[in-house]
C-alpha cells in the first residue's frame, strides 16, 4: 500500500479491532502510521503537511473473500496543530489524531452490513 516511500511511512501501534454491531464476529485489525512527505524544492514547504497520521482498520469478510478497510487520513501542517502535543514515540497523540480515534470508534461500533449481496453469492 505504500509503494517506494516505504522509508517515509512509521507503525506506531496495531490493535484488534471489534464491530460490535455486526451479527457475527470477524476478524479486524486497526493501525495507527505517520507518513512524511518527501518535499522536492519545487514545491511549497508551507503548503505540505509536517506528516500525515493515518487510522486504518481492515474488515476481513472471509466467507465473502473479501475485506473492507477503513481509512481516516489527518494531515497536520505547520502553524494548525500544536506540535507540542504530538509525540507518538510518547503516547501523545494530540487533539487531531485524538478526534480520529475517536470517529473511528464510533465506526466500529455503528458500522453494520445491511445487505449482504452487495458481495455476490458463494
Amino acid at each position: 500500500m505504500v509503494g517506494t516511500d516505504i522509508n517515509t511511512v512509521k507503525i506506531w501501534n496495531t490493535a484488534e479491532t471489534e464491530f460490535t454491531r455486526l451479527e457475527s464476529q470477524f476478524p479486524a485489525y486497526t493501525l495507527i502510521a505517520t507518513q512524511t512527505p518527501r518535499v522536492s524544492r519545487s514545491q511549497d514547504d508551507t503548503s505540505a503537511p509536517d506528516f500525515t497520521a493515518i487510522i486504518m482498520t481492515l474488515l476481513r469478510l472471509e466467507k465473502k473473500k473479501t475485506d473492507i478497510l477503513i481509512t481516516i487520513n489527518v494531515p497536520h501542517i505547520k502553524g494548525e496543530y500544536n506540535e507540542e502535543d504530538v509525540d507518538l514515540e510518547l503516547g501523545k497523540q494530540g487533539k487531531l489524531i485524538g478526534s480520529a480515534v475517536e470517529h473511528s470508534a464510533r465506526i466500529w461500533s455503528t458500522f453494520k452490513i445491511k445487505d449482504w449481496g452487495l458481495f455476490g453469492e458463494l
